[in-house]
């Protein structure tokens, strides 16, 4: 198991040293994701957003937290804006995968499969 806690003492030592810089934060809060502290990885995610506005990792990030949150407006604002800026990113193809198969969707090459209606007969 990964050592979460010295990764988020890590991470905040950078952050008290260059507080203008997106990674750290970045880095923390998925550290802060992997310890279920969803609030404070929010937290985090948003600050990365504030500060790099057009890092795509930080809006799937954030999406992500805020399914947990359950906050299903915000995910889909969050992922919406990160596949704008970046489709191709593998780590937030993973996240729309993961937040796709929690919702119990299927997925078909990292984009949601609409259903197409069926037709009646009359």
């Amino acid at each position: 198991m990964k050592d979460y806690i010295s990764a988020i003492n890590d991470y905040s030592k950078a952050i008290s040293l260059e507080p203008k810089y997106a990674k750290p934060h970045h880095g923390r809060g998925i550290a802060k994701y992997h310890m279920k502290g969803y609030s404070g990885a929010l937290e985090d995610f948003t600050q990365a957003i504030i500060l790099d506005p057009n890092h795509a990792g930080g809006y799937y990030w954030r999406g992500y937290i805020k399914y947990f949150l359950q906050d299903k407006q915000g995910m889909n604002e969050d992922i919406e804006t990160a596949v704008a800026l970046n489709p191709s990113d593998k780590t937030g193809q993973t996240i729309v995968k993961n937040i796709t198969k929690k919702l119990g969707k299927e997925v078909e090459e990292g984009a949601i499969e609409k259903k197409q209606p069926s037709s009646s007969t009359t």
